[in-house]
C-alpha cells in the first residue's frame, strides 16, 4: 500500500507536468513559420541585395516587400527590408534618400516589434545616418551586434569598412 507522501509526490507531479503541458499548447508563440512563397521571395531578396549594386538592391526590394505582403508576421523579411532600403541608400543612386529612410526605419521598426533582436533591423537603424563623426559609436554599435550574432556577415563587413576608414 503506497505512503501518503509518495501519493502526495505524485499528485504533485501530475499537475505540474498537466500545467506546464497546458501552457505549452495555449500560450501563443512568436515564432512565424512563412509559407513556402514568402520563404522563396525572401531567399530571393537576400540573393539579390549580396550583388551589391543598385540594380540588384531594388531587386531585392521587391523581392523582400513581396515577402511582408505574403506573410506580415516575418520578421526576417521586414529586417532584411530595412537593409536593403538602407543599401539602396548607401548606394546613392536612390532617387529619393528621405523617404527610403522613411521606409526602412518603418521596415526596421515592424521586424523589432517581431523580434527585438534582429540583426537586419538593427544594423540597418544603426547606419541610417552617415558613419561620419559616429564612428566610436558605430562601431561600439556594431561590436554588440555581433557578440550577440558572431556570425553575422552585414556587422562584420560594416565594422570592418568602418575600422579602415578611421
Amino acid at each position: 500500500r503506497p505512503s501518503r507522501r509518495k501519493f502526495m509526490l505524485g499528485a504533485s507531479a501530475a499537475v505540474g507536468s498537466a500545467a506546464v503541458a497546458g501552457a505549452v499548447f495555449l500560450l501563443p508563440t512568436r515564432v512565424s513559420r512563412p509559407p513556402a512563397l514568402a520563404k522563396a521571395h525572401y531567399e530571393r531578396g537576400i540573393a539579390a541585395r549580396g550583388q551589391g549594386n543598385a540594380e540588384q538592391y531594388a531587386q531585392a526590394v521587391h523581392h523582400l516587400r513581396e515577402a511582408t505582403r505574403i506573410d506580415p508576421d516575418y520578421a526576417e523579411a521586414w529586417g532584411a527590408l530595412a537593409w536593403a532600403y538602407r543599401s539602396l541608400i548607401a548606394d546613392g543612386s536612390g532617387a529619393d534618400g528621405q523617404r527610403l529612410s522613411i521606409f526602412a526605419k518603418a521596415a526596421a521598426q515592424r521586424a523589432l516589434e517581431l523580434d527585438p533582436d534582429n540583426p537586419d533591423a538593427q544594423a540597418a537603424l544603426l547606419l541610417l545616418r552617415p558613419v561620419f563623426g559616429r564612428w566610436a559609436e558605430v562601431e561600439a554599435g556594431l561590436q554588440s551586434l555581433l557578440a550577440r550574432h558572431p556570425t553575422y556577415n552585414v556587422a562584420r563587413f560594416c565594422l570592418a569598412y568602418t575600422l579602415t576608414g578611421t
